[in-house]
């Protein structure tokens, strides 16, 4: 925990200074409680630190999502997820792996800028477009939780090419 209460020190302290999502907020998407105490070190540049935290996160959805709009035809199991997806969630898709990329380009030019509060600003413009696709990302996957649940197994084995 003791590396945990120091990062938090420091965080609120930047939070403070650029208003920024309260420590609570961010660790309980981002599960730096976890990552600090297993790496048992506070990182000297904090901002930085939660940007790329931030980064991973919404890179991790990025092959979950285009594999609705553009899957590997090798794949059956792609293929009906593909083949059960809306033209209105395909478009929701593409703006949302849009912004994502947009994120992880970003993130690439203020790393090597090394400025804090370009790193303030990113952590401000990217947690509020985490918070805005979490119920289309909800919403999208229960759809898809859903279309796996139709038919009987026989009828998901055929589509599957067996």
């Amino acid at each position: 925990m003791e590396y945990t209460e120091k990062f938090k020190e420091k965080y609120t302290e930047k939070a403070k200074k650029y208003n920024l999502p309260a420590f609570e907020e961010i660790n309980s998407d981002l599960f730096l409680n976890d990552f600090l105490n297993d790496r048992k070190y506070v990182p000297e540049n904090i901002l930085g630190f939660v940007r790329v935290k931030l980064v991973e996160l919404l890179g991790s959805w990025i092959n979950f999502l285009h594999s609705f709009i553009m899957p590997n035809p090798q794949s059956a199991i792609l293929m009906k997820d593909y083949e059960a997806t809306n033209e209105d969630d395909k478009k929701k898709i593409i703006k949302m792996i849009q912004d994502i990329m947009i994120s992880q380009r970003e993130t690439i030019l203020i790393g090597l800028e090394k400025d804090e509060k370009k790193d303030a600003e990113f952590l401000k413009k990217y947690y509020k477009l985490w918070n805005d696709i979490k119920p289309k990302l909800a919403e999208i996957t229960q759809r898809n939780i859903d279309n796996w649940k139709k038919g009987e197994p026989e009828e998901v084995a055929e589509k599957l090419g067996r």
